[in-house]
């Protein structure tokens, strides 16, 4: 199989790690212009807890694509900044499922604001159909993969 690369001759898979590293450098220095400790990794982990509380650390896993020991991580520093906490589920006692605090969920607005003002920049020049086009085909590189 030959691996298509761009005019420049990189990769597909440096540019897509470039535009990720990129996007995450600019959302760490934004959050922290705004007064914001957390990294954009922890951000993530937020960000899927105020689409839904109460998932367990190893659905988190999953959803980040991160082995459970850097959740766990992720999970105990932003339990020391007081934004989440780890409650026992009450039918599988070995699990913990993670609540966010009402400094945790304060802070959504403020972010995902901040992150739309990112995405936009992101976006900027490309039109409607290629970010269709681009989306679909990043999805469909996550399934070959999966």
């Amino acid at each position: 199989m030959e691996i298509i690369k761009n005019q420049t001759q990189e990769p597909l898979a440096i540019l897509v790690d470039r535009v990720r590293r990129s996007l995450l450098l600019r959302l760490q220095n934004n959050f922290s212009k705004a007064g914001y400790d957390i990294t954009s990794e922890q951000w993530m982990l937020l960000h899927l807890l105020w689409q839904e509380e109460g998932r367990s650390q190893q659905q988190l896993a999953d959803k980040l694509v991160k082995n459970k020991a850097s959740i766990v991580s992720m999970l105990d520093r932003l339990e020391k900044k007081n934004m989440l906490v780890r409650i026992p589920d009450k039918l599988d006692g070995r699990q913990k499922l993670i609540y966010l605090t009402l400094q945790g969920k304060s802070m959504e607005t403020e972010l995902e604001a901040l992150i739309d003002e990112n995405l936009e920049r992101l976006q900027t020049k490309i039109s409607r159909e290629d970010l269709k086009k681009t989306r679909a085909v990043l999805l469909q590189m996550i399934n070959n993969l999966e």
